[in-house]
């Protein structure tokens, strides 16, 4: 009974990992039929209930340039940095592959200029809302 158990845990984790996945290819094939207020709405839930690191690196370029949805610095600046910080970097940090760090660079990069447009009252704003979408997920 315990390896049955054991195994449907494993079946439930891996299917929850497809989901996220899931959603991401979801919200990019609306992105690519045009209808961004769904490719967004799909890839909030992705990066904030699943964490998804394509999905927050999407969010803070959609909100970043303004194209397809509402320019907003501190909702960009949040993104980038929630995807910069993602386990998907930190968690393999000895075997991280070229374009990963070109990633985590490109990220950092665009942090550093939103920041250096944003009043000391928007970079508060950003760095609570980072700390309230972290702590609806249980980090610390």
């Amino acid at each position: 009974m315990r390896a049955g158990s054991a195994a449907l845990i494993i079946l439930f984790l891996v299917l929850c990992a497809g989901v996220a996945k899931a959603d991401y290819a979801e919200g990019y094939q609306a992105y690519l039929r045009g209808d961004y207020t769904r490719a967004i709405s799909i890839w909030r839930h992705a990066a904030w209930v699943d964490d998804d690191m394509d999905a927050q690196k999407w969010l803070g370029d959609l909100y970043s340039t303004g194209k397809y949805a509402p320019y907003d610095p501190i909702e960009a600046y949040v993104w980038y940095f929630i995807a910069v910080i993602n386990p998907a970097h930190t968690s393999k940090v000895q075997s991280v592959a070229q374009a990963q760090l070109k990633e985590i660079f490109t990220g950092i990069k665009n942090l550093d200029r939103l920041s250096a447009q944003m009043s000391s009252d928007e970079r508060r704003d950003a760095e609570m809302r980072i700390v309230y979408i972290l702590s609806s997920r249980g980090a610390e």
